[in-house]
């Protein structure tokens, strides 16, 4: 199954395109088809968005493309909580994204395309916190100062 991800608009409507998502009293359910898992999402005042997608096998290989433009206000951090690697693609370079290294959370910043494979019957779990510069002027005066947006 190929997934395109866009960061700069709303993941779970996205993610609801491929998955299918049925609302729960704790969140949403994918396709079971795909993978029995749930996901929750909370979506804050600000222009922050919080997503746990609970941990489960998938029923299908995954491919994911996630990118974000060069001129771009979105930001993600992307934490791997389940018991395996994620090797994600990044130009022309491979990542292990790991739960217990400190590559183990993903900052995608600007001018970036990430491919994540994901084979069948292995376990996945993450989170992910989407936010833009308007939340980070929200809380922080020099926020352009601690994130350089060009090393991001």
């Amino acid at each position: 199954m190929e997934i395109y991800i866009d960061i700069t608009k709303n993941i779970i409507n996205q993610f609801d395109h491929y998955f299918n998502f049925t609302k729960t009293g704790n969140g949403l359910r994918p396709n079971p088809a795909i993978i029995e898992s749930e996901v929750k999402y909370i979506e804050f005042p600000g222009e922050l968005e919080f997503h746990h997608f609970g941990r489960a096998p998938f029923k299908v290989p995954i491919t994911m493309t996630s990118v974000n433009p060069a001129d771009t206000k979105w930001f993600i951090i992307h934490i791997n909580l389940s018991k395996i690697k994620q090797e994600k693609k990044v130009g022309d370079q491979v990542i292990h994204f790991q739960r217990y290294l400190p590559i183990g959370i993903l900052l995608y910043g600007p001018d970036l395309k990430i491919v994540t494979q994901i084979p069948p019957n292995i376990e996945s779990e993450v989170a992910t916190i989407r936010f833009s510069d308007t939340f980070l002027s929200s809380y922080f005066e020099d926020w352009q100062n601690i994130i350089d947006r060009e090393k991001v």
